[in-house]
């Protein structure tokens, strides 16, 4: 909830592409003294894997974090908080088909439960106000923010690599500047 307000505080301040270009390039400032000289030494571990991190980082820290900063200039602080919520529950559904995960029956009662929590909390208590109104381009850009990092969640998962947690963040940090580098400048 923090994150999102402030998200929704600074999207009005600071450009929403720069904020995420700034980000990680403090992380990778913050990052750099203790990982560069691992990462570099284990580069041909690394190399193989760069396709996925890449796309890892597109998913994480490009298209989750950019879009939930541009809808933060047209949404509420709620509806990314609540929105974004809903990543637990697409993570659960992902798994189904690219972890081979079965759902319970606790599972299914379980994001059932969440879901209709969540159509009570976005809609105020009117569910029905749901159907007759317009989704408005935040909350959709914050939906699809979601999305993407439940997709990143379960493909972390999936794509087990055998580098250190660190230096796969490292890489993806690298890649994320690249990435966006165009929306800063």
């Amino acid at each position: 909830a923090g994150n999102s307000i402030i998200n929704k505080m600074a999207s009005t301040v600071i450009d929403p592409g720069a904020i995420s270009f700034y980000r990680w390039f403090v992380a990778l400032i913050v990052l750099t003294p203790f990982l560069a000289v691992p990462t570099w030494k284990r580069r041909k571990q690394i190399i193989p894997y760069l396709p996925k991190l890449a796309f890892l980082s597109l998913l994480g820290m490009v298209l989750n974090q950019s879009l939930g900063y541009y809808a933060g200039l047209t949404t509420t602080a709620l509806n990314l908080s609540l929105i974004t919520s809903l990543v637990p529950l697409i993570g659960l559904f992902l798994s189904i088909p690219l972890l081979n995960q079965k759902l319970t029956l606790y599972a299914v009662l379980g994001a059932a439960i969440s879901f209709s929590g969540l159509l009570i909390m976005l809609s105020h208590g009117n569910v029905m106000s749901l159907f007759v109104q317009d989704i408005n381009e935040g909350d959709l850009l914050v939906l699809l923010a979601t999305l993407a990092y439940a997709l990143y969640v379960v493909l972390i998962k999936r794509w087990r690599m055998p580098i250190s947690n660190w230096q796969s963040v490292y890489v993806q940090v690298c890649c994320a500047i690249v990435f966006l580098f165009p929306l800063f400048s």
